[in-house]
């Protein structure tokens, strides 16, 4: 078949590719399998998205992987007090002056546990030394949590995480129903009868790279009495191309 060119007009296109998923759950379940890769792998995939605009979602998704086994060590990076402003519900910003650089987690000891908070809290107990990853796709407010007893007062810290590389993070008021549950049940550890108050205090900590960029977490309706927020930073070792020993391979259970 001919074609006259002559009265053909041609339009260029700029086609743009995104590597990302268009399913969180199986963005969930990719996670899941990165947890089998060795750490210089997940770090090397990293680096070589996270800079280009089309391969950033993925990018995010690796590192969440990178960041559930830094958070999973005894050893993880201190939290940093973020700012504050006064809108309700606030925002909190990372501070503009950052401490020096994290040491490197080497006590990798909690055990990750991967669990549905839709469905039942049986396998969130009282042991120290547990991290939980939700599996479920409708939490869009945290992405992990550990919970620190402390039986002689009885009271207990719960550490709410959630990991981004984006400069502005938000999420939906559904996960504070997650979070009250995790609550009652914790409060149901430590020996209180249903009504009763426990002394549980939330942390909610952004975690985000450390390589000095500004981020902003901006909190759904549904605010309640926390009057404050941490971020912690991944160490940027994890995160670019420089060969160090090599790291261990994440074993959930």
């Amino acid at each position: 078949m001919s074609t006259n060119c002559d009265t053909c007009e041609f339009t260029f296109r700029h086609d743009h590719w995104t590597v990302d998923f268009k399913s969180a759950r199986i963005a969930r379940e990719v996670v899941g399998l990165m947890w089998s890769l060795e750490l210089n792998q997940l770090r090397d995939m990293y680096h070589s998205l996270h800079s280009t605009p089309g391969g950033s979602g993925m990018a995010g998704w690796i590192f969440e992987a990178i960041a559930h086994w830094v958070l999973s060590s005894k050893d993880r990076p201190k939290n940093i007090p973020m700012v504050i402003n006064k809108d309700v519900p606030p925002t909190f910003s990372t501070p503009d002056t950052l401490p020096p650089p994290s040491r490197s987690p080497h006590n990798n000891a909690r055990v990750i546990k991967s669990i549905d908070l839709l469905h039942k809290l049986s396998d969130v107990t009282y042991d120290n030394d547990r991290y939980y990853v939700p599996t479920s796709t409708t939490n869009t407010l945290f992405d992990s949590f550990t919970i620190a007893f402390n039986f002689d007062k009885p009271s207990a810290v719960i550490s709410i995480f959630q990991m981004t590389t984006s400069q502005k993070h938000g999420g939906l008021a559904d996960g504070y129903i997650l979070i009250h549950n995790i609550m009652n049940h914790t409060g149901e550890l430590l020996g209180f009868l249903e009504g009763q108050k426990a002394n549980i205090k939330v942390e909610y900590t952004l975690v985000c790279p450390e390589d000095g960029s500004k981020h902003q977490w901006e909190f759904p309706n549904g605010w309640g009495d926390v009057v404050e927020a941490f971020c912690i930073r991944i160490p940027s070792h994890y995160l670019t191309v420089r060969r160090v020993n090599s790291l261990p391979i994440l074993r959930p259970t």
